[in-house]
């Protein structure tokens, strides 16, 4: 018996020393890969096997979905213990025991990850996913050994293994119902992110070709940077033999004109841009009695990329970030030579395809106040204000874009009306927005 016990030990030897060996090399290229390090360290080691292990059961989503994952884990190893017991030893128990083993050394080599995000333990899913199932079909069959009993207050007799299965769809069902809103947040976080990369690529491409500057400023650095700025290079040297370069400083010769790439700083509330996101997100809080839980991966920021030319940036060096500002306020409250936005302090003129001698002639704007005690001793005989704006003061022209922006007053406005004007010639265009009294 002892030489049979030690047999069995030196028989595992091998894939003991194949699964150290592994973790070795794989703790060795992450640690010479220049991305991600940290020290291998028994307090890593815990704090991601714990923080794996939560993900996995999905503490943070339902207890029930919890405490369903744990019985049916419990029932499997139950069950591959009784088989073994009883030497049953089928190829349906051999793959489950391999696949256990699986998922211990998988999960032992994740817990050394030098962070805890979100994609680097997906590995475990399938292999999880798929030892839930066998537990599943070996309590469906044990349940079908089992004799009808017939319920105190009720005449039919259910056949366990009828209830078991009605148990399980129902929790099929809820969990479904529980993490479609977080899986569907996450498509869509990550469609949305990988099709914005994608358009600020071709137009870097768009603008390399007519051999214009471009950089992106590292203010706040993040993976994505890394990965335009990096891999761009590489992609395009290696498949299309052109030597494309984004730059992460603007140009050292002075004077010469360049083109930013920047990123929006502000996120979007996706569940209302996007109808069955918001519908799930109601299904899922009702079902986790609150605010549904949602993970989005470190490498998929919700953003839009800009990309300016070193004139139009200095709106936002200036704190202006007019993209935000339109998105922000909406529709245009005038559309017509130009488009005016609004929001409660500021208004912004805005007009594409913009010739030079579009902005010659003077802006004007008057704005009637809900209550005109509101102004000036000399404007209230008007019943207005009016307001002058030289485009050069307010205002610049890029990209065959023209933006003027300017405070609105602080008061309540009822109306305004918008245009421009040459001096001893009138108006060139003139349009106007009521709010009917409100803000």
């Amino acid at each position: 018996m002892k030489a049979i016990s030690l047999w069995k030990i030196l028989g595992g030897l091998p894939i003991a020393l194949i699964f150290a060996h592994t973790l070795v090399r794989l703790y060795a290229i992450e640690r010479a890969g220049g991305y991600g390090t940290a020290p291998l360290t028994p307090g890593l080691i815990r704090d991601n096997a714990g923080w794996i292990l939560g993900q996995l059961f999905q503490v943070d989503t339902s207890p029930l979905i919890t405490a369903g994952f744990a019985l049916l884990l419990a029932l499997l190893l139950l069950f591959v213990v009784d088989k073994a017991a009883k030497k049953q030893f089928s190829s349906e128990l051999v793959f489950t025991l391999f696949l256990l083993g699986q998922f211990a050394s998988m999960y032992l080599i994740l817990c050394t990850s030098w962070a805890q995000v979100l994609r680097y333990w997906y590995i475990l899913i399938p292999v999880f996913a798929t030892l839930l199932a066998f537990s599943a079909k070996f309590m469906l069959e044990f349940a079908e050994s089992r004799q009808p009993f017939r319920l105190r207050l009720a005449r039919f007799r259910p056949h366990p293994r009828t209830l078991a299965a009605s148990a399980l769809v129902g929790f099929i069902g809820f969990f479904v119902c529980c993490n479609y809103y977080n899986f569907l947040f996450q498509t869509v976080i990550q469609h949305s992110t990988r099709s914005t990369e994608a358009k600020l690529l071709a137009e870097i491409t768009r603008l390399h070709d007519q051999g214009e500057y471009v950089y992106i400023p590292f203010e706040n650095p993040h993976e994505s940077l890394y990965r335009i700025v990096g891999d761009y290079h590489g992609f395009l040297a290696r498949f299309y033999g052109r030597e494309y370069e984004v730059h992460t400083e603007p140009p050292e010769e002075t004077g010469r004109p360049y083109y930013i790439a920047r990123h929006s700083p502000h996120r979007y509330n996706l569940p209302e841009t996007y109808r069955p996101l918001a519908y799930a997100r109601s299904v899922a809080g009702v079902l986790q009695a609150g605010e549904p839980y949602q993970l989005r991966d470190a490498g998929a920021p919700i953003w839009d990329w800009y990309v300016y030319d070193d004139k139009l940036d200095q709106f936002w060096r200036n704190g202006l970030d007019w993209h935000r500002f339109i998105e922000e306020a909406g529709a245009p409250i005038i559309q017509s030579f130009f488009d005016v936005y609004y929001t409660s302090d500021r208004l912004i003129y805005v007009k594409d395809q913009c010739a030079p001698e579009d902005v010659e002639p003077e802006f004007f704007l008057h704005v009637y106040p809900v209550d005109k005690s509101d102004l000036s001793k000399r404007r209230k005989q008007h019943g207005f204000d009016a307001i002058g704006i030289i485009f050069e003061d307010h205002g610049i022209r890029a990209a065959e874009k023209c933006i003027a922006e300017f405070e609105a007053p602080a008061y309540k406005i009822s109306r305004i009306t918008a245009g421009q004007w040459i001096p001893g010639e009138g108006q060139t265009w003139s349009s106007g927005f009521n709010w009917d009294g409100r803000e």
